[in-house]
């Protein structure tokens, strides 16, 4: 209702906690505000932002008239995220939620999640994140570990209290691993982006987690566009909905 109510219309969201960056995304959503999502909110990245409003803490006004709010989403509600600058400058890319959504309905046609609990190496402010760490496990009702798992140690605590997880992760997280690592947990899903496995890693993650690492090539201009399990073959499989030319 306060996002409503303001005259404000372009809002940068950066919140570490992925619950409480659930609530303000999704406030901003119904609100039908713009939202950017930046990799974080640095000077240099303020400078870029500086026509948007900052959110980057959550407050609740029990106060708040919120009798009239519409509960509906409009898929045309803008998002803009930024590139990763590896190769060049940080630059934005424009999605609507509809896009989101495809992108989602996609991924469950092909991986149904039945895990106890979704834990995630990567932040949900750039795409992949966003679609796998939050929108993937929230459509199909999974428990998602709404603070990033930075080591493999952190993984163990949280795997001695659920049987069955899955790990949405990155080339780094399971580089730390090492062959003598052992979890107390069954692994469903281990999702692997932002850069190739190796052989030598994949077959570790393998040997460790029970279950060959499942990577996924996008890019955030296009979004998921194929995936891959090296244990089965090195050829990538293209996503349903996406269509590879040559220029």
């Amino acid at each position: 209702a306060e996002l409503s109510n303001s005259s404000k219309q372009t809002w940068a969201i950066y919140l570490e906690d992925t619950f409480l960056f659930a609530i303000g995304f999704f406030a901003l959503l119904l609100a039908k505000k713009t939202i950017i999502l930046p990799h974080n909110i640095q000077p240099k990245t303020l400078e870029i932002l500086s026509d948007a409003e900052i959110l980057s803490e959550i407050s609740y006004n029990k106060n708040a008239a919120s009798k009239n709010l519409s509960l509906e989403i409009s898929p045309n509600c803008e998002i803009i995220f930024f590139t990763s600058g590896s190769t060049d400058l940080p630059k934005q890319v424009h999605k609507k939620f509809q896009h989101l959504e495809t992108e989602i309905e996609e991924i469950s046609k092909i991986w149904h999640i039945n895990s106890q609990l979704l834990v995630s190496s990567v932040t949900h402010q750039h795409i992949y994140g966003l679609l796998f760490r939050l929108l993937l496990p929230l459509s199909q009702r999974i428990l998602i570990n709404s603070t990033i798992t930075f080591a493999p140690e952190e993984l163990e605590k949280l795997a001695k209290d659920f049987t069955k997880i899955t790990l949405v992760s990155s080339p780094a997280f399971l580089k730390r691993l090492t062959p003598e690592t052992v979890f107390s947990a069954d692994f469903e899903h281990v999702f692997s982006s932002g850069g190739l496995l190796t052989k030598e890693i994949a077959e570790n993650a393998l040997s460790i987690f029970g279950t060959s690492p499942i990577e996924v090539l996008g890019r955030t201009e296009t979004g998921g566009v194929a995936w891959r399990i090296q244990k089965n073959t090195d050829a990538w499989t293209r996503f349903p909905q996406v269509q590879i030319k040559l220029d």
